[in-house]
């Protein structure tokens, strides 16, 4: 082939690479129609998103809000109605730097999008989790909540666009995803503690949140501790300052806590630790950073660091029956995170809701 002959299927690419969103949007409304229609309700997150340039829209596809909307009955009402909702839910899915599918690392990247504050307590606006798993692309948002990519590498002027088989999650506050996680002996520890409401307003924090089990392991020793006493203990489990990533853990190296002392984080053999307890599910992220599972309560009397020797760092306590502090604590959702099962939902679209959606694609298209 002559190299003449090439020269129009190159001006072809790059014109098919620079159309601007709305054109591709148009072009795939079998799939993002309700993206659209979404986007086009309000205005200015309009022009912010196609206005802005080298980015990758993370766009849920329609069966993702159908999924959505089966999950929460009241996806669609606040979608309609709640202007402050949709901004952020639509900033939440756009994240700055263009990044292919195949760019997505095998070892997370965690990216910035263009929610800031007040939805998210961090420096550089809030984060998704990117991560791909041999050639499939995945996206983690809050409460470790999975979206496979389904359509990659959808070019258009201002960057990328990837179709996401699951609308992203608002990441939630520390004491909000420790008790919709199952980790429900923490979120009534700080309650207890009088913690829970200034945890959740620092900015750039790390949480090590014990398991139900950790706590029960201790329960009968910790359950009467004046919440002063306990206030100690949780506040050695929140990093001030510091929100530390699990790519970020490598060499051992102590971090300073709410309460004073220092925790120590290290990758050992592979797996994650502070001080001698395991990180089991690391990189929830939440409004102010993150959250690891830990599987065991952390003693700043005791700040052992030999993993694995089955030593506890509260030598004496006495378990309980069951997990202390959960009395009371009632979750608002339940979300399983995707590092210890992933939550497989079927798609069931229900007329009603999709009908407000088709609405507003009328009114604003």
């Amino acid at each position: 082939m002559q190299l003449t002959s090439l020269i129009p299927l190159a001006f072809a690419a790059l014109a098919a690479a620079a159309q601007p969103l709305d054109a591709v949007l148009k072009a795939n409304s079998d799939s993002l129609s309700t993206f659209s229609a979404l986007l086009a309700t309000v205005p200015a997150v309009g022009q912010t998103i196609t206005k802005a340039v080298d980015t990758t829209i993370l766009a849920p596809s329609n069966d993702a809000f159908a999924k959505a909307m089966q999950a929460d009955p009241t996806f669609a009402q606040r979608a309609a109605t709640n202007v402050t909702f949709l901004t952020d839910l639509l900033l939440y899915h756009v994240v700055t730097g263009k990044t292919m599918a195949a760019m997505f690392p095998e070892n997370s990247k965690f990216a910035h999008t263009l929610l800031e504050t007040p939805a998210a307590n961090v420096t550089g606006n809030q984060k998704v989790e990117l991560l791909r798993k041999g050639e499939q692309a995945r996206v983690f948002s809050g409460y470790k909540q999975l979206s496979v990519v389904t359509k990659p590498d959808i070019t258009y002027a201002g960057g990328v666009l990837h179709v996401l088989d699951t609308v992203l999650t608002f990441p939630g506050t520390p004491a909000e995803t420790a008790m919709d996680t199952g980790l429900t002996s923490m979120a009534g520890a700080l309650k207890r503690a009088g913690l829970a409401d200034g945890v959740d307003s620092l900015q750039a924090a790390t949480v090590l949140a014990p398991t139900n089990a950790a706590f029960q392991a201790i329960g009968a020793t910790v359950a009467s501790m004046e919440p002063a006493d306990l206030a100690r203990i949780l506040e050695y489990h929140v990093l001030m300052n510091q929100v530390r990533f699990s790519p970020g853990i490598t060499l051992k190296m102590g971090y300073k806590t709410l309460m004073g002392e220092k925790v120590t984080l290290r990758k050992l053999d592979g797996l994650l630790y502070a001080n001698s307890a395991r990180i089991t599910i690391a990189d929830i992220i939440t409004t102010d950073g993150v959250m690891h599972v830990v599987d065991s309560v952390l003693n700043p009397a005791s700040p052992r660091l030999n993993p694995g020797a089955g030593t506890p760092a509260f030598e004496g306590a006495v378990q309980a029956a069951n997990a202390p502090f959960t009395d009371g604590v009632k979750p608002t959702a339940v979300f399983v995170p995707a590092d210890s099962s992933a939550r497989v939902l079927s798609v069931s679209v229900r007329p009603a809701m999709l009908g407000i959606l088709v609405c507003l694609a009328v009114a604003y298209l």
